[in-house]
């Protein structure tokens, strides 16, 4: 005697078919998810490298030797910050490149790119952007250019450059220039460098030798800077009489 009957076994041979079908649906429909997922994650993975092998080659190009690629590098990211796909990082490299380069037009293009940088953070109220660029200018080193009327005072001011490079200042040299200065002062050109022009005047009037005649010196602004782009931040320029 059977403990299954024909047609029972029939049923139950059809639901096992069924079932196996159902999982074999079920395997296909997973592996092919799967597979989707996989290929998005590769898709991704090749985003991201293809972006930072970008971002390398550009913080390469701000540091190169060649001025033309520095340059480059600089309009390259004035196209990231128009389509908001611009690192913070890159800042430090601007700020790098604003202290140390002597191209006029690479200094002209960096400054272009901060303020735009500076003016797209507020128009979006972005602080974390404006907070980080406010503290990497602020740790550019100033900038020191002398004027003097007189060539024998060159080898003073020669020995006052070597006492502020160890202030940390940059200092471009001497130069001597023909027409005639009232007095002489230390000139800022943007307001929020005052402070700091104040301080550099302090350290020339405690430090100068007597016969620089720096005992008195002060400082005096000159508008018309502010949003020019051909002066680098912290941009001083000591006039001798």
């Amino acid at each position: 005697m059977s403990f299954i009957d024909s047609k029972n076994f029939d049923a139950f041979v059809r639901v096992v078919d069924l079932a196996f079908k159902l999982i074999g649906i079920v395997v296909t429909v997973y592996l092919f998810r799967l597979g989707n997922e996989i290929k998005k994650e590769q898709d991704r993975f090749n985003i991201e490298q293809k972006g930072f092998d970008r971002a390398i080659t550009l913080l390469k190009s701000f540091v190169s030797e060649n001025p033309s690629e520095r340059y480059l590098a600089i309009k390259y990211s004035e196209m990231l910050n128009q389509r908001d796909s611009f690192p913070d990082e890159v800042i430090i490299y601007v700020k790098d490149l604003l202290s140390k380069d002597t191209v006029s037009q690479n200094i002209e293009a960096a400054n272009e790119l901060l303020q735009a940088v500076n003016q797209k953070a507020e128009d979006q109220q972005d602080k974390k952007t404006l907070e980080f660029l406010n503290d990497q200018l602020s740790e550019i080193d100033p900038r020191v250019y002398i004027h003097i009327r007189d060539e024998s005072m060159r080898h003073i001011f020669k020995d006052l450059i070597t006492l502020l490079e160890k202030e940390n200042f940059t200092m471009p040299g001497v130069q001597r220039v023909t027409h005639q200065y009232s007095k002489t002062e230390l000139l800022y050109f943007k307001k929020t460098e005052r402070e700091k022009a104040e301080e550099i005047a302090a350290i020339l009037r405690q430090k100068a030798p007597a016969e620089a005649g720096l005992s008195d010196l002060n400082t005096r602004y000159i508008s018309g800077y502010e949003n020019s782009n051909k002066i680098r931040p912290f941009h001083f320029e000591l006039w001798v009489k």
